[in-house]
C-alpha cells in the first residue's frame, strides 16, 4: 500500500516496516502476528454486513470515495498460508451473497 494512503488510515508507514518485511521474507504468520489489532481495524472492514455498511457510511463515503475493492478472506486459502483454521469464516460463496444481498447501492444504506 502507498505510504500516502496508509498516512491516509492513520497509520504511519514505520509502524507496519516489521509486517511487511516478515511478508516479504515469505513469513506469512509472522506478517499476521504482528499485524495489531489498531492496523487491521484502520485498514480494511471486517464484520457483519451491518456493521461493514455502517464502517463504510461512517468513515470511507464522507471522504469521496465512489468505488471499493473487495477481497474475500476464505478459510483454506487462509489455512494454506498460515495453518490457521477460522472455523467461525464463512466460505467464499456465501460472503459473496452477503455482499450481493446487501443491495450494491452506493453509498451503503443510500
Amino acid at each position: 500500500m502507498p505510504e500516502e494512503q496508509l498516512r491516509r488510515n492513520g497509520v504511519e508507514p514505520g509502524e507496519l516496516k516489521p509486517v511487511v518485511d516478515a511478508i516479504a521474507a515469505g513469513d506469512l504468520s509472522r506478517g499476521i502476528e504482528l499485524t495489531t489489532p489498531e492496523i487491521a481495524e484502520r485498514l480494511s472492514i471486517a464484520g457483519t454486513p451491518e456493521e461493514c455498511r455502517e464502517k463504510i457510511r461512517r468513515e470511507i463515503a464522507p471522504s469521496g470515495v465512489n468505488h471499493v475493492i473487495c477481497a474475500v478472506t476464505d478459510r483454506t486459502l487462509v489455512k494454506a498460508f498460515t495453518g490457521r483454521d477460522l472455523a467461525d469464516v464463512a466460505d467464499v460463496n456465501t460472503q459473496l451473497r452477503l455482499i450481493l444481498g446487501a443491495g450494491g447501492a452506493w453509498p451503503p444504506g443510500s
